[in-house]
């Protein structure tokens, strides 16, 4: 399992050639708790927004993406499916978390993937406006992943 945190600003190297491809920019998640993908840093605010599919990835650490080459980048506007996701998925960081019941419990901090799969294994929770981390939601505890809060089992 690895931090979501830990990948952001980490290189990504193609395999076939050694090169380096990009940096991470962010961690594309879906309301299903599954990574769909990375963003890369763009060097402009105009340049067009380059994305790595989770299923073009073959490691993830904290040191290094490794991905089987160059043709795995794409223009996040060549991958409808995915722009689409990336839409409608609010980022989950800074939302709000309820249990069932309406206790607020803090807000996402962070979370943490399986390298290998892709699926967020848990969410680091912490009170709002500070940076110390509370507790840990298994993610199988969430319920619902909405725009503006998410919902766990007590």
């Amino acid at each position: 399992m690895i931090k979501a945190f830990e990948i952001l600003g980490t290189t990504v190297v193609s395999l076939q050639d050694g090169d380096e491809v990009g940096t991470v920019s962010r961690v594309l998640t879906d309301r299903s708790g599954r990574t769909i993908g990375l963003a890369l840093e763009q060097a402009n605010w105009y340049d067009p927004v380059k994305v790595i599919p989770f299923e073009f990835i073959t490691a993830v650490s904290k040191d290094v993406v490794m991905v089987e080459n160059v043709s795995s980048v794409f223009q996040l506007s060549e991958l409808p499916e995915l722009l689409g996701m990336v839409r409608s998925n609010p980022e989950i960081l800074g939302l709000p978390v309820l249990t069932k019941a309406g206790r607020a419990l803090g807000i996402i901090s962070g979370y943490s993937i399986d390298e290998n799969t892709g699926k967020i294994e848990e969410y680091s929770i912490s009170k709002p406006g500070e940076s110390t981390q509370v507790g840990v939601i298994p993610a199988d505890r969430v319920i619902a992943i909405g725009n503006k809060v998410v919902v766990v089992s007590a």
